[in-house]
């Protein structure tokens, strides 16, 4: 079976009432057609936990609709995974790119270890290593 890599992002751009939402979820749709299989690392369940909580605190999400946003997420049946070599290969990733934090690189050290894509909607990340990570994917 295929597998992509997803990010918090785009995950959460599925399940929430963003611009982007309709394109997240026709790609979501034609993986399903497909059986491909999306995943992420282990720092996704809290990045987007984390990320509806701050919405919520923020009054920007009822607490309802985070509930809701946060079942949806469940739904789309991202397999949380892990590698041996995934902190490593995040560590090496963040100092290549003069990353300060790696908790961008857990995602693209886990797609590179599947042979994979990922998926983001995170422009600073794209711009920042998509011209050498050529299976970073945005819409």
């Amino acid at each position: 079976m295929k597998t992509v890599c997803v990010d918090a992002s785009f995950a959460l751009a599925a399940v929430l009432p963003e611009d982007k939402r309709p394109e997240v979820r026709r790609i979501w749709s034609s993986w399903e057609d497909l059986g491909v299989e999306p995943v992420a690392p282990w720092l996704f369940a809290f990045e987007t936990q984390a990320v509806l909580r701050r919405k919520v605190a923020a009054r920007m999400l009822r607490l309802e609709e985070a509930r809701l946003a946060w079942d949806n997420l469940l739904g789309l049946g991202v397999k949380l995974e892990h590698h041996e070599r995934l902190w490593i290969e995040a560590w090496d990733l963040a100092e290549r790119y003069a990353r300060p934090t790696t908790y961008d690189a857990v995602y693209v050290a886990l797609a590179r270890l599947l042979s994979g894509e990922l998926w983001t909607m995170d422009r600073t990340l794209i711009t920042v290593m998509g011209k050498t990570e050529s299976y970073l994917r945005t819409v």
